[in-house]
């Protein structure tokens, strides 16, 4: 009994094999850890620092939209239009709506890169915001997301 519990020691706490509990690991790489959270957010107070953050933010917020909330969208909008559509074909549109955004970021983005190297950075980001914020805008002048104009503004 106790030969087998030995095994499992270092997953439940006791001493491992370098002697140090586990939950003393733990706490040490979570205050590790949570130095360099720390030196993360004091770096913001650098503006660049800063606005590559905000960007990264933006990009994660704007894959999420596109990703999740898009795909549902347009699943919904096909079953609400087509009644009788499956709805593994309705999901199958969404998909395709986001795996065409998707793929219009992949292309475009060396495009942006040069465009990032001939101006700078800064104006780029702001540049790439607002083509993002006039697709977003332009799509709630839609009338119906199942249709082929949806394209144009998921690519920008």
């Amino acid at each position: 009994q106790d030969e087998a519990n030995k095994e499992y020691a270092p997953l439940v706490g006791s001493d491992d094999l370098l002697g140090d509990p586990l939950h003393k690991r733990i706490s040490n790489q979570l205050v590790a850890i949570l130095k360099h959270a720390w030196k993360a957010v004091a770096a913001t107070r650098h503006p660049p620092i800063f606005l590559s953050y905000f960007a990264s933010f933006v990009a994660r917020a704007d894959s999420a939209i596109i990703t999740t909330f898009l795909t549902l969208w347009v699943a919904q909008q096909m079953r609400i239009e087509h009644p009788g559509i499956t709805d593994s074909a309705a999901t199958a549109r969404g998909g395709l709506v986001s795996g065409i955004a998707q793929t219009a970021a992949l292309v475009t983005a060396p495009v942006w890169g040069i465009l990032a190297d001939k101006l700078n950075y800064s104006s780029t980001l702001v540049l790439a915001s607002i083509v993002s914020g006039v697709g977003y805008v332009s799509m709630g002048f839609l009338s119906s997301v199942t249709h082929g104009w949806v394209f144009l503004p998921v690519c920008l």
